[in-house]
This record gives C-alpha cells, structure tokens and sequence, in this order.
C-alpha cells in the first residue's frame, strides 16, 4: 500500500527553503523511502500519513540544504550569521524528525538508524 504524501506547497508550509518544487518533491520521495519500512505507517489515517512524510521531508531538508539551517542578523553595517545545531542522533537531529517521530504512534521511526543489538553464544 503506498503511503500518502504532501505536495511541495503542504512541505514549505512547514520548513521555508528556496529549493525548486522538483527538488522538494524529490525529499518527499525519500521521506516515503524512509518511512516504507515501518509498515505501520501505512496503517494511519491519510493525514497521519501526510503529515509524517511531510516532517521527514522537512527534516531531510533541514539535513541537506544549507540556506535552511542558516540564521542572519544585520544592524547597519554591522551583521552576524550562524547555522543552527544538529539536536541529536538521526531524526533527533533537527525538530522536524522529533516531530515525526512523536506523530508515529507505533515507534518505528525512533528505531530508524540505530544498530540492533546481538548476542552470540560462544
């Protein structure tokens, strides 16, 4: 079952970005392809669906364009720039992915990026 996804418009309502609608359409494609393997997603409603492909999108943008992270300040001649920080481990890393992760009821996406343990008997 395919998931549902946002538009380019429902993504930059969420993150601003100068990214081409093709490019943002781009970041949902891998959002879904970041959400498929937790196949409780696709068991949401429609909305829930949309709305976490939509954070993933974000979040992957966030990740990759660097105008996005980027805070700028200017008084006269003077002026100040600075990127905002990584919060944490995979989605942790920005409050898109959090927001994801909080909208996944089943807590799939929190595992996302983290090795398994194993035991071995010796």
């Amino acid at each position: 079952m395919a998931l549902a996804t946002p538009t380019a418009s429902e993504v930059r309502l969420t993150i601003t970005t100068t990214l081409s609608d093709d490019a943002v359409a781009q970041f949902v494609a891998d959002a879904v392809l970041m959400a498929e393997p937790c196949s409780s997603i696709a068991t949401f409603s429609e909305s829930k669906q949309k709305a976490i492909i939509r954070y993933l999108a974000a979040h992957l943008i966030s990740m990759n364009d660097a105008a996005s992270r980027k805070i700028a300040e200017s008084m006269g001649d003077a002026s100040e720039s600075f990127s905002t920080p990584t919060l944490g481990d995979a989605l942790r890393g920005t409050t898109y992915g959090q927001q994801a992760i909080s909208l996944d009821s089943s807590g799939c996406l929190a595992k996302i990026g983290k090795t398994p343990v194993t035991f071995k008997v010796l």
